[in-house]
């Protein structure tokens, strides 16, 4: 006989917007990755060489957030989830200002990247917050309610 526990999510059906965030993870990572390439590949300054090798480390991690949050309904999921956006944020602010110190098409890539990546962790570090999705990764929503 298997011993193991069900989780009590397991049948729960998952939010739309978990799957949103999701698809909309690894797409994030897609774009990460074809736009910090092109600039690795080339002549990059140290700004743009640092700048682009997070933007990958990112890409790379914006991946796994996705899978996990399209594939497993677990805790871990949900942490890790909200710390990778949480971290999102102050490297888009860094996209942003890098930016503006490269400038040409590197600085403008910088820019609009920096800025969809900043918006995208603020809308949805608030939407992984939200009690019932908290509650349907296993997590009590109980203590977001007066």
């Amino acid at each position: 006989m298997e011993s193991t526990k069900r989780p009590s999510n397991e049948n729960k059906p998952r939010p739309t917007g978990v799957t949103v965030v999701g698809v909309i993870a690894i797409l994030g990572a897609l774009l990460g990755l074809f736009g910090a390439l092109p600039v690795l590949l080339g002549r990059p300054t140290a700004l743009e060489l640092a700048l682009g090798s997070l933007v990958v480390v990112f890409s790379i991690l914006g991946f796994a957030v996705g899978g996990g949050l399209l594939f497993r309904a677990a805790r871990g999921v949900w942490m890790f989830a909200v710390v990778f956006y949480i971290l999102s944020i102050p490297l888009g602010i860094f996209e942003i200002v890098a930016g503006d110190v490269t400038g040409g098409m590197t600085g403008m890539t910088s820019l609009t990247g920096g800025t969809i990546r900043t918006l995208v962790g603020i809308v949805f570090v608030y939407y992984l917050m939200r009690p019932g999705v908290k509650s349907y990764f296993g997590g009590s929503s109980s203590a977001m309610k007066p």
